[in-house]
């Protein structure tokens, strides 16, 4: 009963499931309402208990709270969503590449200049997967300067061809990405 009721169904098939099924341990994260009415997370395991001659011998259980986690996820999504709706509706091409120079992120203003249909085209393909060998050499030259310097490139004028012939003069802005222990990544 103190199941919240969204997550009840999916709680009671799994109480329903024969002991013998059970082997290997199961964990739910499930919803719960307190008796002051506060809902908070737990990560509810159970797995079956077996005697050394192979019979059942019941359940071992175990809940334990997860509210904290489910909250930080709940707003990581949120500022991730936020941030993507800005990434998507600038007019600017913002785009993402890793240590291998695969795009791993772009808004539809990248996907315009390249002259794709859609970011699913894009998502991880180099410049060479994207352009002509000429402007790819040179958008790569400075991919890489970037990434073993860690100096930005800023404002910088280059020439974009993108795959339908059309050229373009961009004003263009390479920072290098680094993770949590400060080490370019992309």
């Amino acid at each position: 009963s103190i199941v919240h009721p969204d997550d009840q169904p999916v709680f009671a098939r799994h109480l329903t499931t024969q002991p013998e099924k059970m082997d290997d341990q199961k964990v739910l994260d499930l919803r719960i309402v307190t008796r002051s009415g506060e809902e908070r997370w737990i990560a509810h395991s159970c797995r079956s208990v077996y005697g050394q001659s192979g019979e059942y011998l019941g359940r071992r259980v175990s809940n334990r709270d997860i509210t904290d986690r489910k909250q930080a996820e709940a707003a990581v999504r949120q500022e991730r969503q936020l941030l993507r709706s800005v990434v998507d509706n600038l007019p600017d091409a913002v785009y993402i590449k890793d240590a291998q120079l695969r795009k791993v992120l772009a808004n539809q203003a990248d996907v315009d200049n390249i002259g794709a249909l859609s970011v699913d085209d894009i998502l991880g393909k180099t410049d060479q997967d994207l352009f002509p060998p000429e402007v790819a050499e040179q958008f790569t030259a400075d991919d890489r300067a970037v990434l073993k310097t860690g100096q930005p490139i800023l404002n910088h004028e280059e020439l974009l061809v993108n795959v339908h012939g059309q050229q373009r003069w961009l004003s263009t802005s390479k920072l290098a990405l680094r993770d949590a222990d400060g080490c370019i990544n992309g």
